[in-house]
């Protein structure tokens, strides 16, 4: 998840993406660092909205099927609008819902 997608204020505090193929994600107290292998076949970066109704196995068999189907450009939007409905049916309110789906194929 990134909480610098927009957020200029978010990379005022060191929320950063480092050069290379190795991520780091700096969330107050948390550091993850993962690296890309040779299996890894996509990267979703999103925004807090798409995690707080959608759980990572939901978003990662999503975008798994978006590969499989080879609908690369319309991956992000299909998260994005599953992400839609489930707010819909959970709440009145929406966070905001953003997505960015990197292919390694």
């Amino acid at each position: 998840m990134s909480r610098s997608l927009g957020d200029f204020i978010s990379k005022s505090i060191g929320c950063i993406c480092t050069p290379g193929n190795k991520f780091i994600f700096y969330d107050f107290l948390e550091i993850v660092e993962e690296n890309i292998e040779k299996e890894s076949k996509f990267m979703v970066i999103a925004s807090d909205g798409i995690f707080e109704v959608l759980d990572n196995l939901v978003v990662e068999n999503c975008i798994l099927q978006c590969y499989l189907d080879q609908k690369y450009e319309t991956s992000a939007g299909v998260l994005v609008e599953k992400a839609v409905l489930q707010w819909r049916r959970e709440s009145n309110g929406q966070d905001d819902i953003t997505a960015i789906i990197v292919f390694f194929d």
